[in-house]
């Protein structure tokens, strides 16, 4: 028998809560800041982008406090979404937490529609650099990002100039997708574990927007669908219930 791929169900009800509009489609969105300070050392560029449908873009944008400092240790926030990150109050120095700089941002306060974000935290690993985002999604569930397929690939990494800047979808209210997390090839005849996390797709390398806590109901749950194929090409499918949360 040979596998072909495995396909993702969300069982939750609040999970197949779909959008009246369109899908958004982030591979559109025109990166352009209107604004941008003066930098010391050569910018990275990210983007969040908010809700279901991701009207809301909050440029993120590292520096160094020096141009031959090791670490990128300035972060320019957009925190009212309008483009000018040269506003007062969107510069911050970051904290050193061991090999990493954290940068700890006020609340958010979503312009499209009123919603309130809370805890909000950046954390820039030293060298590369590769950034990690969180914050509660609505004062409430921790939501952040971004994750890749592989731990070994490394978190969110910026881009050199604002078109090539990744994005992250900070959504929490679903529809929601899925990414692998710890999950390689399966064996044939064998017990493997496969992971996935649940949350929102963004565009670029390890840019994947997930829960960092459970927030589905005991009596719901995800759904994988392996689908393969028998020595004489028939499919095969079966249903397997990702029981364990980790």
């Amino acid at each position: 028998m040979r596998c072909i791929y495995v396909s993702l169900a969300c069982t939750s009800l609040v999970a197949a809560v779909a959008s009246a509009d369109e899908p958004v489609d982030l591979h559109k969105l025109k990166r352009h800041i209107t604004k941008e300070p003066t930098y010391t050392a050569k910018p990275l560029y990210g983007l969040l982008v908010f809700g279901s449908s991701a009207k809301t873009r909050m440029w993120m944008v590292l520096d160094k406090s020096k141009e031959d400092a090791i670490r990128y240790d300035v972060l320019y926030a957009d925190l009212n979404g309008n483009g000018d990150i040269t506003e007062r109050g969107e510069r911050f120095v970051g904290e050193a937490d061991g090999k990493d700089r954290r940068f700890e941002l006020p609340n958010f306060k979503d312009p499209d529609g009123g919603a309130q974000h809370t805890s909000f935290n950046v954390r820039v690993s030293m060298f590369e650099p590769t950034v990690m985002v969180s914050m509660k999604w609505r004062d409430g569930t921790k939501i952040g990002g971004g994750y890749p397929v592989d731990p070994d690939l490394g978190y969110w990494k910026f881009g050199k100039k604002p078109e090539e800047a990744p994005v992250l979808w900070v959504n929490g209210d679903g529809p929601f997708r899925f990414q692998r997390w710890y999950s390689d090839k399966l064996t044939i005849g064998g017990a493997d574990d496969f992971k996935v996390f649940v949350g929102q797709t963004g565009v670029g390398s390890n840019s994947f927007g997930a829960f960092q806590q459970h927030f589905l109901p005991d009596s719901e749950g995800v759904q994988a669908t392996l689908i393969c194929q028998d020595t004489q090409g028939k499919e095969l499918r079966t249903v397997h219930r990702l029981n364990d949360r980790c």
